[in-house]
């Protein structure tokens, strides 16, 4: 469709999952979206003014709706807004914040710019994008525990809400593991638990996802599917395992936007490309590179024949009472060498930087 470039203007784009998209203009939702449940008409956002610092509109004029039990995935280059969105969401913004923020956001009726963050405990749940953001308590099942006790849930009944919380993320080994003593992934899984065992009206996962692994993203949203919970995603990413799952598909973009009276028709894909948010494993050469197994873990073939920088060897080291241990028979960093360590969420990737970079000691 034709657009047409405008200078810190936003456009949502809407799209079927996986195909050819409609792009429509921000502006008043038309009578036919508006939806009973998340309705969102002319947001407009500008953090407060400093001395000597001045901070653009953020965003002007979005609209977009959401029916309840849909899973909806909102994307956007870094700085674009879906933070400072997500937040306005729940209400966290501009109350804590401060600017000016104009225009309609309702939840099933409510007008949440003038609501408290506190009465939408059983509304909407945010997961922030930092999960050392949003951690009160320093252990993992008094953390989930917390909204449950702000809500004055009955003991018995907290317990079980926190146990089946853990169970349905498969985290059960995390209950009473420190906080600070988790992945950046593990964090993520907890904070989610912690708004699962809320059960809000909507759940909002600031980049939830990202430091996720795979096989656990796909248990999460197969979690939330199935359960029919009204999801909102953001993500700098578009990953190929969201076209099975995801319902409606947002762009935040503050580049162009169609003119009023015209819509058309966009490759999404090709649209997500040329905004820096797809990226193609086999275009960038992963795919062809080779990889041999050994002693639990993958090692490239022909690695760098540079110096040692960095050696490891016999490496151990437990949580007491967490039941996890590391053990590493040995590593090697070579000069101008690049490594990436991949591994799932609590397999010690974590860990072994901390050890690497002196901030702990091995056994």
């Amino acid at each position: 469709g034709e657009s047409i470039s405008i200078r810190q203007s936003v456009c949502l784009v809407l799209f079927s999952p996986w195909g050819w998209c409609k792009r429509e203009r921000l502006g008043s939702c038309p009578n036919n979206a508006v939806s009973d449940f998340l309705f969102v008409d002319q947001l407009s956002f500008r953090y407060p003014e400093y001395p000597g610092l001045v901070f653009p509109q953020l965003f002007s004029g979005v609209s977009f709706s959401l029916s309840e039990g849909s899973m909806s995935l909102l994307l956007g280059k870094p700085e674009s807004g879906k933070t400072t969105l997500t937040r306005i969401l729940s209400a966290h913004v501009p109350r804590f914040s401060g600017g000016e923020c104009t225009g309609t956001v309702r939840l099933n009726g409510r007008d949440i710019l003038r609501e408290l963050p506190y009465d939408l405990l059983e509304t909407v749940g945010l997961a922030f994008q930092d999960p050392d953001e949003q951690f009160i308590t320093t252990r993992c099942d008094t953390e989930v525990a917390f909204g449950l006790e702000s809500l004055g849930m009955e003991r018995t009944a907290m317990e079980k809400r926190v146990r089946d919380a853990f169970e349905s993320l498969d985290i059960l080994h995390l209950m009473r593991r420190k906080t600070g003593d988790l992945s950046g992934g593990e964090k993520k899984k907890v904070i989610l638990a912690s708004l699962i065992a809320l059960s809000p009206s909507l759940l909002v996962l600031d980049e939830a996802l990202e430091e996720i692994d795979e096989v656990s993203r796909i248990a999460i949203l197969e979690l939330l599917k199935n359960n029919g919970r009204s999801v909102l995603i953001t993500s700098s990413r578009l990953h190929d395992f969201y076209q099975n799952y995801v319902d409606i598909y947002l762009l935040l973009s503050s580049k162009a936007v169609l003119r009023e009276d015209h819509c058309g028709e966009i490759d999404f894909r090709s649209l997500c490309r040329k905004e820096g948010l797809l990226f193609d494993s086999v275009q960038e050469g992963v795919a062809d590179r080779k990889f041999r197994a050994g002693d639990g873990a993958l090692e490239e073939m022909n690695g760098s024949s540079g110096d040692v920088l960095l050696s490891a060897s016999g490496v151990k080291f437990s949580y007491p009472g967490s039941g996890f241990s590391l053990s590493v028979e040995e590593f090697t960093v070579r000069e101008s060498e690049t490594i990436a360590l991949i591994g799932r969420n609590g397999s010690g990737k974590s860990t072994l930087a901390r050890i690497l970079s002196g901030l702990i000691e091995p056994e």
